[in-house]
């Protein structure tokens, strides 16, 4: 289904059937109010009957909008995606241009909690074909060719979705970031120093780079795109 008409256009329900309505009886809700609520509580372990819950409603009327939580989760991720900033040609330098956009990217991807979305595909192709014109029409107008330019921005990808599976692995895991580094430490400690003998010698340094830093891995990528354009 498409994400457009939101404000009036409920999909067919294959849900339980909805509740009975007068005739003539508007709606108390439209399907954008429904999915500007499921990305406020974040769409990773999204219920319907939480959100119910919290548009005070019966979860049988949202059947009367979405098909179910698949379709729910879907359309509430488009309409998260739709709703990204990517930076605009403000004429700042390539370097600064990436960086922006991968800052945008973390936002939407870690704040939209779309992690699982993605990784299930019910996100497919289609969102990010906007944001990828704009870069290349960026990065070409700076002097970059068609492959140059699309190998930095599958660059930027990997290591931006990268580390939000990763903070996302580590919530799973132990609740947080710092949490997770806190497990990885205590398991060291369990561990005979014959068995990982180098991590043993270096337990703290190991923790803190059990999750990667992926804004210290993107400056090493933009690095390695300058020297070989010899700036």
């Amino acid at each position: 289904m498409s994400s457009e008409n939101l404000e009036s256009s409920p999909v067919e329900a294959e849900g339980p059937p909805p509740a009975a309505r007068s005739v003539g009886r508007p709606r108390r809700l439209t399907l954008a109010q429904i999915l500007d609520a499921a990305i406020e509580m974040g769409l990773d372990g999204l219920r319907i009957a939480a959100l119910a819950d919290r548009l005070g409603v019966r979860p049988a009327v949202l059947y009367t909008y979405v098909t179910g939580r698949k379709e729910l989760v879907r359309l509430a991720a488009q309409r998260a995606s739709g709703a990204a900033t990517f930076p605009e040609d403000e004429g700042q330098s390539w370097r600064q241009y990436a960086t922006q956009y991968a800052q945008a990217l973390h936002k939407l991807v870690e704040e939209g909690q779309l992690v699982s979305t993605l990784v299930s595909g019910n996100l497919g192709p289609a969102v990010e074909i906007d944001s990828s014109e704009q870069w290349l029409q960026v990065m070409l107008a700076r002097g970059f060719d068609l492959p140059e330019a699309l190998d930095l921005l599958r660059s930027i990808d990997l290591i931006v979705l990268g580390g939000a599976f990763l903070s996302s692995y580590a919530r799973a895991v132990a609740g947080g970031e710092a949490e997770y580094r806190d497990a990885v430490r205590a398991s060291i400690d369990q561990r005979s120093a014959e068995d990982v003998p180098v991590i043993a010698a270096h337990p703290d340094r190991y923790a803190d780079t059990a999750l990667p830093r992926w804004r210290t891995t993107l400056a090493l990528v933009l690095d390695g795109v300058a020297s070989r354009r010899g700036e």
